[in-house]
């Protein structure tokens, strides 16, 4: 999840430039860089991370469900993001509006999404008027519930009804979005029939 907004790099750059690129090269290879030199076991640490890191899965649980292992999930995810990150470029959005799609579609498909990464696509949501990113933003605090497992046994088990109204609502709202979108967006067929 941490990498996922680097997804919207291709679209924002062929929307602003490439010194846009460059800026974030740079940015990137600063904050990076003292994670790298400080092991040369980073990469190594970030895969062991990725591999076994779990928690408030959304959708992502239908993937894990339906391919053989939790890696081919994960590829799978990864293949649904890089399509999104290509469609995203070719639209040639504005910056927040990539930014929302990509930074959304990361966290609804994460293995893993903490409370607060929903406060990350806050000010997106908010800036695109969009309401249904707006309300899992509202819905984000119901990843605290069994906190207070956590606090006695060291494992933070999510309760499956938390999962439930966190997921459930937005996706709804979110199918039902887009159904609308999609038909504003395409024609109505024209009538075949003769005229008299």
């Amino acid at each position: 999840m941490g990498f996922g907004p680097a997804l919207a790099v291709p679209s924002i750059t062929r929307r602003l430039g490439g010194k846009f690129f460059v800026g974030f090269v740079v940015t990137a290879g600063v904050f990076i860089a003292p994670y790298a030199m400080a092991s040369g076991e980073y990469l190594a640490s970030l895969a062991s991370f990725l591999d076994s890191w779990s928690f408030m899965r959304g959708p992502y649980a239908l993937f894990e469900a339906a391919l053989p292992s939790a890696m081919a999930a994960r590829y799978a995810v990864a293949g649904v993001l890089l399509f999104i990150m290509g469609w995203t470029t070719f639209q040639r959005y504005r910056p927040e509006r990539s930014l929302l799609r990509i930074i959304g579609s990361c966290l609804i498909l994460s293995p893993g999404a903490q409370p607060w990464y929903f406060l990350w696509i806050l000010p997106l949501a908010a800036l695109r008027a969009n309401g249904t990113w707006l309300l899992i933003t509202g819905l984000g605090f119901l990843g605290y519930a069994g906190f207070a497992g956590y606090q006695n046994t060291g494992t933070w088990d999510q309760p499956l009804w938390a999962r439930l109204m966190l997921w459930m609502p937005f996706l709804v709202i979110l199918g039902l979005d887009s159904a609308r979108l999609w038909k504003e967006r395409v024609p109505p067929a024209k009538s075949l029939s003769a005229p008299a």
